[in-house]
């Protein structure tokens, strides 16, 4: 995740979402590890379980 953040701030990219599901954990881990904010539930279009969890990097 730290390389894909580097390559796109050279390009100019200064803000970072991700959005998982509230029981995958192995992205969330990574998300908080390279300095994602929690930012609160969004929901997509999912019938069963719409809510997610929003991470976001601004740099």
């Amino acid at each position: 995740m730290s390389d894909i953040i580097s390559l796109e701030h050279a390009t100019g990219v200064r803000n970072f979402r991700v959005d998982t599901h509230r029981l995958n954990k192995p992205m969330q881990k990574p998300a908080t590890g390279n300095g994602f904010e929690y930012r609160g539930i969004i929901q997509v279009d999912d019938e069963v379980d719409p809510d997610r969890l929003a991470y976001e990097l601004n740099m």
